[in-house]
């Protein structure tokens, strides 16, 4: 009975530092500064992107092409638009998925989906009914 106990302890143990290890991991692995890769997001989507407006079209292109995400050993967020717009914040990491809290107040919840090296792909969590355009963001390490 006793080694039972030993057993179930040292395999709690085991199991809750593979649990640190691989959130370690990922968590290295964010760190650094991410390019949006538009051409590899929209491609689900490229049908419902085409039959929209040429302005609300390019007005959605304006908003992710280019696009650089960066995540900071330091907790530190910076988002930053081909036309030099920035979004600052801070970032923590809690299973696979990442929380972002702009220093506006604004917080959104991304769900990683794939993380390697040089690939990241973002899921948005959203509230209710809503629909993104882009479902998934394609990022590449740059």
């Amino acid at each position: 009975m006793k080694s039972h106990c030993y057993l179930l302890a040292f395999l709690f143990l085991t199991i809750s530092f593979s649990q640190k290890t691989i959130s370690q991991n990922t968590q290295d692995q964010l760190i650094g500064t991410w390019m949006f890769d538009y051409k590899s997001s929209i491609e689900k989507a490229k049908k419902r992107i085409d039959k929209m407006s040429q302005k609300r079209h390019l007005r959605i292109e304006s908003a992710y092409k280019g696009r650089k995400i960066t995540f900071s050993a330091n907790g530190n967020y910076k988002q930053v638009l081909l036309d030099g717009r920035e979004t600052n914040g801070i970032w923590k990491l809690s299973n696979n998925t990442i929380e972002i809290k702009t220093l506006k107040g604004g917080l959104r919840i991304l769900e990683i989906q794939k993380l390697s090296a040089d690939i990241l792909v973002l899921k948005p969590k959203i509230e209710g009914n809503k629909k993104l355009i882009i479902p998934k963001w394609y990022y590449t390490k740059f």
